[in-house]
Order: C-alpha cells, then structure tokens, then sequence
C-alpha cells in the first residue's frame, strides 16, 4: 500500500485547541475541494510531487507504508502525537487507515486527523485508525451538501463525551452569513464540542474576520456553545 506525500515535517499545532504542542505533519497530496483561501495550494496541484525532502534525504513517491513507517518511528519521541493532514488526506482513505491505526494501535501515538469534512462515512468505519479530529465546516460545501454536512456534525456530537474533537469554520467577512445558520443548528442539537472560528489570514499577515467572529463568539457561548476564536498560530510565531 502506497500513498503520494506532499510534505513531512516537526513543528508545533499552530491551529485548534492543540496550539503550541509538539507534533508530527504528514501532510498527503491531493484534495477534492478548491478552496479560494487554501494555505497549502500545492495540494492541489493534480500531480503529485515526485520527492520530498526528508532529514536531509529524497524520499521518492510513492511512499511503500512500511517504509514511511521506518521514517516515522524514529521521530516519536519528540513528539506528543501525529497529525495526518493535506490537503484532503482521506483522499487517500485506505492509506489513512491502515497507517492511522499503526501510529493508534502498534505505537500507541495519538493520531489527529485533519480533514476539510466532507467524508463522514469514512471517520465513522474508521474510528481506530485517529485519536481525534480537526474537521472543518467548509462553506459553501457546507450549504450545497447540508446532509453530508449534518452527518459530520452528527458525528461529532456522538463522540463529544469521550473525544477531543473539534469542528473548525475558517471566517472572513463573505462567509460569516452563512455561519449563524450552521450555529444555530448546532445550539439546537445541543452541541458540546468546541467550535474554533478561525480568522483568514492574509498574505500580509493579518486576520480577516475578527470584528464579526468575536460578536458570534459572544452571541453564541451565552446560547451554551463551546466557541472560541483562535488565529493560525504558526503564522503569527514565523514557523512551518
């Protein structure tokens, strides 16, 4: 089993309640979303890489899974958990899981998924394949696939007693008026995972969004939502 890697590398969460941990990126190619505000467009690019640095190396894709964990194992103990991001990593579902429930079950190693939302029937099969999940609410897919959108919430909801997961809406001004209506829905469901709005950032670095994200976070955490504002950290810190 073979997966097509953009980039690996050891850095902090810069995004989400996990700011600041120490973690490993394997960030997959390929994603089935173009999002406009995309900070990793070379995932969107349909061909893959051919390599990737690695420690000083070339790692040539295809990347073999056994081999990929040969590179991994030895970066663990510098870590506190693992992140499989993208791009869309579950583009390349099989490989997620079969790598996922190495990193979950053989190494013990908390595994976050990062993913754009759009496979909820994926996270529910494959629940010991991650730890916990970065999902995003992506608008306007959200708007056009409001079942698909409301089965990742669902999902969500269901492990919100025994997980850390959490549901991620990226905010700029042309996408708060969508915001109220996906909010309200999860007041209405009675929601407890944490809500992260996170301002776009720009090319020169600032945030776009922030007035309307913090009256939303007034508004709905007097409603009983878990919601915070949290900036892209590693944006702010210089760092990949």
């Amino acid at each position: 089993m073979n997966a097509m890697i953009q980039e690996m590398f050891w850095s902090v969460q810069g995004e989400g309640p996990r700011c600041g941990r120490p973690q490993l990126f394997v960030r997959l190619h390929g994603c089935n979303l173009t999002c406009s505000y995309c900070d990793t467009p070379a995932s969107l690019i349909p061909r893959a890489p051919q390599s990737f640095p690695w420690h000083g190396r070339t790692v040539p894709n295809p990347v073999p899974l056994e081999f990929l964990q040969t590179l991994v194992a030895p970066e663990l103990p510098f870590v506190e958990s693992v992140s499989i991001t993208g791009g869309e990593p579950l583009c390349q579902g099989d490989f997620v899981a079969a790598f996922g429930r190495w990193l979950c079950q053989d190494m013990a190693m908390e595994v976050l998924l990062e993913t754009n939302g759009t496979f909820p029937g994926w996270l529910k099969e494959n629940t010991d394949s991650f730890s916990l999940v970065s999902a995003d609410l992506k608008f306007p897919w959200a708007q056009q696939h409001r079942d698909t959108a409301g089965e990742l919430l669902d999902f969500l909801q269901s492990r919100q007693q025994s997980c850390q997961d959490s549901c991620k809406i990226i905010c700029d001004d042309a996408f708060l008026a969508c915001a109220s209506h996906w909010l309200d829905h999860m007041v209405e469901r009675g929601a407890r995972f944490p809500v992260v709005l996170q301002p776009l950032t720009a090319a020169d670095g600032s945030c776009r969004g922030v007035e309307e994200s913090m009256k939303l976070v007034r508004t709905y955490t007097e409603r009983g939502l878990r919601i915070w504002l949290i900036p892209q950290m590693h944006h702010l810190l210089g760092v990949q």
